[in-house]
């Protein structure tokens, strides 16, 4: 009886000295199972995921767990284009209602240059007979027939005395009126049938530099501001006696000054230092602006 008794209990001690390495608080039966132990936190057997081993303990492997897989190696990238390449997509088929072309011929036969024909030309558009233009300031269609001809001011003109051309031009121009300034006696019958026989009025004023008075340059004044007159062409043999009348006219009706008249005359025609009898005329205008008594 005493060798069972013995055996029972050296059992007992060896199952309390292995399970106290794991659970302080594991109660063993002999006759019921013992639970699951207890997470140790001295050897790290059982221990919830997350927690560290202590340094020295065995491998969760060696304990019965399984070894986490190593992390995949990532290749390299392939050699080729830089990544901002990106391939081209394959073509799309074609529709149901899409139509193939055929292909091209790789040699192709000669082919007819373009030609490009001139449109055609509009026909001209018929405005009715043509109606000649009245004499204005700035026309550029000057006579050639007519030496030294300027105009004055609108619708009125100056040169020398025309050509049978000239006369012809001053009708087309729808001049009214022909004013001759000429010598004292000089015949001027063919110069007045020349202009009437065109339809223009004729007059006339003798002047000459021994002759210039006061009245004289009035008449020529009122000739040459009357509307009635215009359009009006004046003109004498060689703008000598003419270039004084205007210079006075600017002087006394136009009341400018010495200089800018004597520039408008000269414009005129009026020679006053290069002609000999241009400068006569010149000394007479000048004797008559001189105050009476001097």
């Amino acid at each position: 009886m005493k060798r069972p008794c013995a055996l029972l209990m050296l059992t007992a001690v060896g199952l309390v000295s292995v399970e106290g390495c794991c659970s302080h608080e594991r109660r063993s039966s002999f006759f019921a199972p013992a639970p699951p132990p207890a997470p140790c936190g001295t050897c790290g057997v059982n221990a919830p995921p997350g927690r560290l081993v202590p340094i020295g303990a065995p491998p969760p492997a060696a304990l019965g767990r399984p070894m986490p897989a190593p992390p995949a190696e990532t290749p390299p990238p392939p050699e080729g284009p830089p990544s901002s390449f990106r391939p081209e997509p394959p073509p799309s088929p074609p529709g149901p209602g899409a139509r193939l072309l055929p292909p091209k011929d790789s040699n192709p036969g000669p082919r007819e240059s373009a030609r490009f024909s001139p449109p055609a030309p509009e026909p001209p558009v018929d405005s009715g007979p043509a109606k000649a233009a009245p004499a204005e300031e700035g026309d550029l269609a000057l006579p050639v027939d007519i030496l030294q001809f300027a105009l004055v001011r609108p619708r009125v003109a100056s040169g020398q005395q025309p050509f049978l051309d000239g006369v012809d031009w001053l009708k087309s121009r729808n001049y009214k009126t022909v004013l001759h300034v000429r010598a004292p006696g000089e015949d001027n019958s063919a110069a007045r049938r020349q202009f009437e026989r065109k339809g223009l009025i004729y007059l006339s004023l003798e002047v000459s530099p021994a002759t210039l008075t006061r009245e004289i340059v009035k008449e020529f004044d009122r000739i040459v501001t009357n509307a009635d007159n215009l359009p009006l062409f004046v003109y004498d043999k060689d703008s000598s006696v003419l270039g004084g009348l205007w210079y006075l006219h600017f002087r006394g009706h136009g009341r400018l000054s010495d200089e800018r008249a004597r520039r408008e005359a000269m414009r005129l025609g009026f020679k006053v230092e290069d002609d000999p009898e241009h400068r006569t005329m010149w000394v007479a205008v000048q004797n008559l602006l001189k105050p009476p008594g001097e």
